[in-house]
C-alpha cells in the first residue's frame, strides 16, 4: 500500500538473500533456499563474495543447498 492505495506488482528484478552463506541455523538457511527457489531464482548463477583478506572469489549457493540437504539424511 502506497499512500493509502493498493499497488499491484507486476514484475520484481530485484532478488533478496535471505542469510544463505554460513548460516549458524541450518533450518533458516535451507528455508531461505525455498523462498528464493519459490520467486523463480536461478541457485545456479554464482555471487561474487569476498573472504576475510578481501580476495574476490564466486559463491554458488546450490553448493552450500546440497550440503544441506545431505546433512540432514
Amino acid at each position: 500500500m502506497v499512500n493509502g492505495r493498493l499497488q499491484e506488482v507486476l514484475e520484481q528484478e530485484s532478488l533478496l538473500i535471505l542469510s544463505i552463506k554460513d548460516a549458524k541455523n541450518e533450518d533458516t538457511s535451507i528455508e531461505s533456499f525455498r523462498v528464493l527457489l519459490k520467486y523463480g531464482a536461478d541457485m545456479d548463477l554464482g555471487v561474487r563474495r569476498y573472504d576475510e583478506n578481501g580476495k574476490e572469489y564466486l559463491y554458488y549457493p546450490t553448493d552450500v543447498f546440497a550440503r544441506g540437504i545431505s546433512s540432514r539424511r
